[in-house]
């Protein structure tokens, strides 16, 4: 036990650093999550338009009724019929989706349905930040699906399967938002707890570094191997400090963020702060563990 408050008290000798890494940044941590927003979730479900753009190559029936299917369903933009266009477009997140429908698409199409072929490709492109353009993919699949049923089956003309497939699309499902089961946290505490990670793991190094570090001082370092206490009891003792350090910097880290953040919610949920509090926990471990082992990988001290 002396050896074990002796390496406590290194640490508690470099205070300033203490207030700096673990003090410091959890308050920084306090006012980022007290600017974060705690909106409650939607009672109600509302719809963003998708940002499309289409490009008809075609002109046909078909390819303008599909158009105006995508169009009534997203907002559209402008776009024009460039390679460079397009590419721009996409990299800058400009359109969610765009569709390019091309020349004589819809004359292959019927002559596909009626023969039994495949039908004839259309060429999309779907934005990489989201997944309102997946679904409007899925949705001009569907509607060209629904061309290609009515061509295959039907005699009618190109107006004809037109009406008959935005007709068809008139169908409506009723939809109803599932309760939570669980009160969410709030965003503040979300807020803090990510960035809690950053005091957390400057803290627990910089502790461990300065104990290495004094350690491995001459001095130090001699009368610990001239004690009369076995190399593996001063391991166990080394390991026990730095584990105290960590477990104490998540302690106020975590009491910090629940306290300010999260008390309404350690009642309402408190299987979620119990889960974040955790996940806190084992973030500061796997810091300790990779403190150490740097520590010894580098001789700071005599393990």
């Amino acid at each position: 036990m002396p050896t074990f408050r002796s390496l406590l008290k290194i640490i508690w000798g470099h205070k300033a650093y203490i207030a700096i890494y673990l003090v410091l940044m959890n308050l920084m941590g306090v006012l980022i999550g007290a600017s974060a927003s705690n909106d409650q979730p939607a009672s109600a479900f509302s719809y963003d338009p998708t940002r499309v753009a289409v490009i008809d190559r075609d002109g046909s029936r078909l390819s303008r009724g599909l158009k105006d299917a995508v169009l009534a369903q997203g907002d559209h933009r402008e776009l024009a019929d460039d390679v460079r266009a397009i590419q721009d477009a996409v990299a800058r997140d400009a359109v969610s989706y765009i569709l390019v429908i091309p020349e004589g698409w819809g004359e292959k199409l019927v002559a596909a349905a009626r023969a039994g072929a495949s039908a004839p490709g259309l060429e999309a492109y779907v934005s990489y930040k989201s997944g309102a353009g997946a679904l409007m993919q899925a949705s001009v699949t569907s509607y060209a699906s629904g061309l290609y049923g009515y061509a295959a089956t039907t005699g009618f003309d190109q107006d004809g399967i037109v009406a008959h497939v935005n007709e068809a699309m008139k169908s409506e499902v009723e939809a109803s938002l599932i309760p939570q089961a669980t009160t969410p946290l709030p965003k503040s505490f979300q807020a803090y707890c990510m960035f809690a990670t950053y005091p957390l793991f400057a803290s627990v190094t910089v502790c461990i570094a300065i104990l290495m570090t004094r350690l491995n001082g001459r001095a130090i370092r001699e009368r610990r191997m001239g004690a009369p206490t076995t190399a593996r009891r001063r391991n166990l003792r080394l390991y026990a400090a730095c584990l105290t350090v960590g477990l104490f910097a998540w302690a106020l880290t975590s009491l910090l963020g629940v306290v300010l953040f999260a008390r309404q919610s350690l009642l309402e949920s408190p299987a979620l702060v119990t889960l974040s509090v955790l996940g806190l926990l084992v973030y500061a471990l796997a810091i300790l563990l990779v403190a150490l082992v740097v520590g010894r990988s580098r001789g700071m001290a005599e393990l």
